[in-house]
Formats: C-alpha cells, structure tokens, sequence
C-alpha cells in the first residue's frame, strides 16, 4: 500500500497539483492576514468596488470587478465597458455556479477553478522544460513562474490562471506534435484574452520550426490547416458582441474607463517615456510613490528580464520560436501607448522561466539567480499587499 501511494506521489500531474495546491493557500494565506492587519489602515484607490463582508473580498478587486459584473449580466448593458473582458473565465464560473446550485460564493468558485488551472500549467510548463532544455531538472522552470511578482494574479479573480493553462498546454500539445489538439486548445484561449492569439502564434511557428522553417515542408503538411481553428474563439465572441453591442470589436472599442490607452505602433517611444518617468521620480525630485512603482518600474524590468531572455532563447537555447514569442509580446502589450500591468500581461511568457531556468546550469550565475529569486519573492509580497488592500497592483 504504501509502495502504491509513493509510486501515485511520483507522477508528474500529482506533484503539480500538489505544488499548485500548497501555493495557493499559502497566497491565501497571507492574503488573509493582510487584509486583517492592514485594511483597516488603507486608503483603497477603488471606491467602486466597495467590501461586502466576505472572506474572500479582496480576490475581487481591480478588474475583478469587472468580471464579476460580467456575472451579472454586464455586457447587455448599454454604454458598459465590460466586453473589454473576454467571456470564456467568466462563462466557466457562471456555469460552475449553476452545477453547485448556487451554494459557492464566485470567488470561492475561481479560486478552485484557478488551482485546477494552475496545475495543468505547472504540469505542462515542466513537460515543456523537459523538451526544451533537456538537461535542466524540469520543475526549476514552474518554481521560478510560481516565484515571479505577477504570479500573485493566479490567486484573484482573474483570467490569468486560465491563460497560462491553456497556453502551456498548447505549447506542449506543440511539442508532441499533437496539432489538431494543440489548435483546439489555442480556439479556447483566444476567447479567453487577446494574448490567446499570442500563444497560436508561437505554437505557429513551432510548426514551422518543426518543418526546419522550410515553406514547402509546411505546406506539404494538411496539418498547417488546423491553424485556422485557432481564432474561432475570438471571432464567435465579435459576432456576440456584434448582436448584443452592435460593435463586433467592441472589445477594442469600449475603453472609457482606461483612456490613456490609444494605439500607438511607436512602442520603443513609450517604453523610452516610461523609463524617463521613473528617471526623474528617483533621480530629479519627482516623487517615487507606488504608482510609479507599479505602473512604470515594475512593468520596465518586466520588459527588461523578457528581452533578454528572447536573446538567450536565440543564442543559447537556439529556439527562434521562443525567441520571437519574448520579442512580439514585449511588442503586442506596448502598442497602447503605455506600459500600465504589462508586468501581468508578460506573467504567461514562459520563455522567461526557460531562459532563467537554464541559466541556473551555470555555477558562477547562480548566486546572480538566487538574489533575482529573493527580490521576485519581495516583490512579490508586495505587490499582493497592495492588491488585497485595494490599491492599484498591476
């Protein structure tokens, strides 16, 4: 018996479920004793997301706001900037409503779905690790994505669990060749995000990479046509908001609430913006406060770490793939003309992990590794901290 139980504890999904479920209530943890200790004694900067009461109150700050009024029937409701938020996590707790009658508060309801999430994104990240970076042990790759400040949005009311699932899983599906899945893996996400459509780039040109980047090799192979599939989600969610809105991009377009963002293809000018903010906030009398915390410095090294790690996937791991992912997500949550939560939006490129991961096989770099690991952790906790109290984290 006990012979069976070890051998149980020995796969791999059991171990990333049992990683996935140990972290979450450690997160809720301390998300608890923050909010005991220090909500009383916060000014939040959300008046309109007042508490109800509830234990798990703060996992729907922030856009969880947004979400959760989703439940409520937000997008039939005129002059709403709810189709901002794409319907597939909203749509899989609202149904998760339905099958426990009702009885599970919503963020009870996402906080179980995040770690059924979370897990099948450990387990494919390490499935992942194992292909790419052979030589490395396969679970350093899902602790560093555990340790990374943004990481804390797994826990709250947020799609971000089910990105990373859906994305991991894809790119693994990709890896094994297993394309018509990969595909109908990559429909789901791109109802999920617009990053979805990120992921069913890369897994594209992973078939590419497979074809030795050879465009008759590609085409030769029926399979580049289970690609197609791929942006169903999105558009099946504009013809929805075309009948509802009367706007099948509504979701681009219904942005009052976050005016600041506005398309601007000059991404290395905003990113140069940001960076002088933070200049002169430390370095010119400006005021360094936790807005320029959050919403310049942190996304900047964010920016920073996936660049460079783009630039090691190519010279070192020798994946253009990966590469290129880095760069055209640095790029892709740029082009609005700020860098507000990019820090959030870089959390599911897993090339970062890969690249930090493989870095840990050098001897003389890994104390470099241990003190950029012991800075994420602070920071980590920080961040948390603000979100639980209500204050702009990302």
């Amino acid at each position: 018996m006990k012979q069976k139980i070890t051998n149980y504890l020995r796969k791999d999904f059991v171990r990333a479920l049992l990683i996935a479920v140990s972290w979450q209530l450690i997160i809720t943890a301390c998300s608890l004793l923050i909010m005991g200790v220090l909500s009383a004694h916060t000014t939040p900067t959300a008046p309109f997301s007042p508490p109800t009461g509830f234990l798990f109150d703060y996992m729907t700050h922030w856009d969880g706001v947004w979400y959760n009024s989703i439940l409520n029937g937000a997008y039939a409701e005129p002059l709403n900037s709810s189709p901002v938020f794409y319907p597939l996590f909203p749509l899989i707790i609202w149904l998760l409503g339905k099958a426990t009658f009702g009885l599970l508060d919503p963020s009870v309801l996402s906080l179980l779905f995040n770690t059924a999430c979370l897990t099948v994104a450990i387990y494919s990240l390490k499935k992942i690790s194992e292909k790419v970076i052979p030589k490395i042990n396969p679970w350093i790759a899902p602790l560093l994505f555990l340790l990374t400040p943004a990481a804390v949005f797994i826990n709250f009311f947020y799609v971000e669990a089910l990105l990373c699932a859906l994305g991991f899983l894809a790119y693994n599906l990709a890896l094994r060749r297993m394309w018509l899945w990969c595909c109908i893996i990559l429909a789901f996400a791109t109802s999920a995000k617009l990053a979805g459509l990120l992921f069913a780039g890369l897994c594209a040109l992973e078939f590419a990479q497979a074809h030795n980047w050879n465009l008759k090799s590609i085409f030769k192979n029926p399979r580049w046509l289970y690609f197609a599939i791929t942006p169903i989600g999105f558009i099946i969610y504009a013809i929805f908001l075309h009948f509802v809105h009367g706007d099948a991009l509504a979701m681009f377009h219904d942005i009052t609430p976050w005016e600041y963002n506005r398309f601007n293809p000059n991404f290395l000018h905003t990113i140069y913006i940001s960076g002088r903010h933070v200049v002169h906030s430390v370095f010119m009398g400006g005021g360094f406060d936790y807005i320029t915390f959050v919403s310049f410095l942190l996304p900047l090294v964010a920016i920073g770490v996936t660049v460079a790690a783009s630039i090691y996937s190519f010279v070192r791991l020798k994946n253009i793939a990966l590469g290129i992912f880095g760069l055209v997500a640095v790029v892709l949550f740029t082009l609005n003309d700020n860098i507000v939560s990019v820090h959030r939006y870089l959390l599911p490129v897993f090339v970062i992990y890969l690249a930090l991961a493989h870095l840990s096989s050098h001897k003389k770099l890994r104390p470099l590794l241990l003190g950029l690991i012991y800075i994420g952790i602070l920071i980590q906790m920080l961040v948390l901290t603000l979100f639980v109290v209500n204050i702009f984290a990302g």
